[in-house]
């Protein structure tokens, strides 16, 4: 049972980290070096947060987080590509910058519950003992990061745009 109860939480707390990487990821083969992860990753959580505790919809919370992630990650390429600035220089400021925002603004949200992201149990199979309960009984937002895993993979190596990211990544001129 705890060891059950370990993997569930294991698996469901990764889930934000699973996409945060793979956006990493994706930014670095592309050639733009994003030290920013925590900074971005904490901002997009408050952003998130925000969005869904105002809408009530968990949602637009998750939608306006990526959102938020994307947009630092746009802004960290402006600053490289148009700009000429120091890619480390930037990544260290805006985790600075965006952890102690996110430290900030997240001080009136402390302690208040944000709306509710329902599991998702897969009929029959999250029936099997054991295996069943921890791996097909999570939210869509978890399976989604998980099927975006080998996504993201044949997105960079399968096809035309991904490996377009890669060759300007490998090689700017």
């Amino acid at each position: 049972m705890f060891f059950e109860n370990t993997i569930i939480t294991v698996i469901s707390l990764s889930t934000p980290l699973i996409i945060a990487v793979i956006g990493e990821t994706i930014s670095e083969k592309s050639g733009v070096i994003n030290l920013s992860a925590e900074g971005t990753i904490m901002i997009s959580a408050l952003t998130g947060f925000v969005f869904g505790y105002v809408t009530d919809i968990a949602l637009v919370g998750f939608i306006a987080g990526t959102i938020c992630g994307a947009s630092i990650a746009f802004f960290i390429s402006i600053c490289d590509i148009k700009l000429r600035m120091d890619q480390i220089a930037v990544g260290f400021v805006l985790t600075i910058l965006c952890i102690h925002l996110s430290n900030y603004l997240g001080q009136d949200y402390v302690r208040i519950n944000g709306p509710l992201v329902t599991k998702f149990s897969i009929p029959i199979i999250s029936e099997i003992p054991i295996l069943g309960k921890v791996l097909f009984n999570h939210s869509l937002i978890t399976y989604f990061s998980i099927i975006l895993i080998p996504s993201s993979w044949f997105f960079i190596n399968k096809t035309n745009l991904g490996l377009s990211i890669r060759a300007s990544g490998e090689n700017p001129q």
